[in-house]
């Protein structure tokens, strides 16, 4: 069985305007397919028979037409519009515009942190309604790196993770948390409506679907609570002043223009060959340019002769700058290598065929390439997030610039050419980590542990916590967590400066994870908030 979507469509008819396509007998059309078939008039051809555009599943009737009153469900099988599974679909669309409301007043309220956390979200929404459209299982949930169990835990006890009872809301709590509070509402409204769509007599068809909706609402709460007690992804202090050796040692900056990774199918499927034939080797040990070239095309653009990096992948991957993507008129989002979450479809055209590159096109996230030899001499570990100065003929500053480690990396800096253009770069400029971010976690001595300590230090002396006043249990010491952010392996180090026993003075505002929470009552080491 075939699958045909509007992208394949939309390709074929910027290229040849022909109002005929030709499909076999086991071919599946999308709706949207199916909608773009309706408005610019193709007509589908099977077996020498111009093909039957819809059946209604009622009567099993086949028409050529679809009634307004109709709508595809799946395939070419026709439903009332009032069917349940069309309205579950219009309630996730709806809850798509939601959530990218919530993101403007979140913008609008300089709360970035939140910005990007509902893009997590958005783009598990839009799979969602993908695993239902195409009867697939939804992919297992993980969301600001917590799987169904941890969102469910943290949700689940905001004494220990945000130091407050489960919250009341009000308008006084400011209109992000408002907005917040009713996009948890809509989410319930939709897991209602899945409900309603899948679930009978006891018997439930799509539990994935139902489950993975209760464990969204749960995961707004947790993004409601962070906006209300003020711990939605800030730092624990300013950007910190970098040391000595962090401003001396420079790094070189290379500029990435538009190019595709390749999967062995694709190859195969392109150039009708088996791996790529290498023409030329990058900066990255291991990494080349291919000779074999392709053609990107969307419905309303294209590019020509687009570089192919080697060697093969696991998955198809397009990067694109976002300029790039506003000629090609998709949509894509800025994320690491490897992360395709959200990612734009566009069409890649070889010498050989044609592939559906679904879920491929990216902007690359600016980054560094460091071996663990030259992440201990900066003083970072691999993701942190720092802040580069870039010495070219238009000096700029980036923040977020993402740290990535391993002993197989070259050093240096990757830009695409839109940030390039911006700096006016020039091959055989430098860069220059200024700042970091504080990561609240980090060993000591780090960019970012500077930081930290000292902001939780100031914090201590001013509320009395873990000095000589601090009250400490008979036969007990009193270990104070020099964290902002008390993991699971921090846990495990505190137990272990503890003795086994004890208990440690933390914070009111400091996080504590649920695996550090067990690690902590497992050992019976007490936490004391203060």
């Amino acid at each position: 069985m075939q699958i045909l979507t509007d992208s394949v469509l939309r390709a074929h008819w910027f290229r040849t305007h022909e109002k005929t396509y030709f499909i076999s007998e086991d071919t599946r059309l999308t709706p949207a397919a199916r909608d773009f078939i309706k408005e610019q008039g193709i007509s589908l051809v099977t077996n020498g028979a111009e093909a039957v555009c819809c059946a209604d599943s009622c009567s099993g009737r086949q028409t050529s037409e679809k009634p307004e009153d109709m709508t595809h469900l799946r395939g070419n099988i026709l439903v009332p519009k009032t069917h349940p599974q069309i309205a579950f679909r219009g309630m996730l669309d709806s809850l798509e515009a939601k959530i990218m409301e919530v993101q403007v007043i979140a913008s609008e309220n300089s709360q970035p942190w939140l910005v990007e956390a509902l893009d997590e979200v958005l783009a598990f929404v839009q799979q969602v309604l993908r695993a239902e459209v195409m009867d697939e299982p939804v992919a297992e949930m993980k969301l600001l790196g917590m799987d169904q169990e941890q969102i469910h835990y943290e949700s689940q006890h905001p004494q220990e993770i945000f130091g407050i009872s489960h919250p009341l809301p009000n308008f006084r709590m400011g209109n992000v948390c408002v907005a917040l509070n009713e996009l948890r509402a809509f989410v319930r409204e939709t897991e209602l409506s899945a409900v309603r769509a899948f679930c009978e007599g006891g018997n439930c068809r799509r539990i994935d679907i139902v489950q993975a909706l209760n464990r969204l609402s749960s995961l707004i709460y947790i993004l409601f609570c962070r906006q209300y007690t003020g711990q939605g992804g800030k730092p624990c202090s300013r950007h910190p002043a970098p040391s000595a050796n962090t401003v001396k040692k420079r790094f070189p900056v290379e500029a990435s223009g538009r190019h595709v990774h390749l999967t062995r199918e694709a190859v195969r499927a392109l150039f009708g060959q088996e791996d790529l034939t290498k023409q030329s080797d990058l900066s990255q040990p291991g990494q080349f340019v291919a000779k074999e070239r392709v053609k990107i095309i969307t419905a309303k653009g294209e590019f020509d002769h687009v570089a192919v990096l080697g060697p093969v992948r696991k998955e198809v991957q397009t990067e694109l700058s976002l300029t790039d993507a506003r000629i090609l008129g998709i949509d894509i989002p800025v994320r690491l290598s490897g992360d395709l979450r959200g990612a734009g479809d566009v069409i890649l055209v070889g010498p050989k065929g044609i592939y559906n590159a679904v879920g491929s096109a990216i902007a690359s996230r600016a980054h560094i390439h460091m071996t663990p030899e030259d992440a201990a001499e900066f003083g970072v570990r691999d993701g942190d997030s720092v802040r580069v100065r870039l010495d070219t003929g238009r000096p700029v500053t980036l923040d977020e610039v993402l740290i990535r480690v391993n002993r197989d990396f070259s050093l240096a800096m990757h830009l695409d050419y839109d940030e390039a253009n911006a700096c006016s770069f020039r091959q055989g400029d430098t860069g220059v980590i200024v700042s970091g971010v504080c990561i609240p976690g980090t060993e000591t001595g780090s960019v970012q542990d500077t930081a930290c300590q000292a902001n939780t230090q100031a914090a201590a002396a001013a509320s009395g916590l873990c000095g000589s006043s601090a009250p400490k249990a008979a036969g007990q010491s009193c270990r104070r967590a020099k964290r902002c952010l008390i993991t699971e392996e921090a846990a495990l180090q505190l137990l272990a400066e503890a003795g086994g026993s004890g208990e440690i003075c933390i914070a009111k505002d400091a996080i504590v994870t649920p695996l550090a929470w067990d690690t902590l009552k497992e050992h019976k080491l007490r936490v004391v908030r203060k």
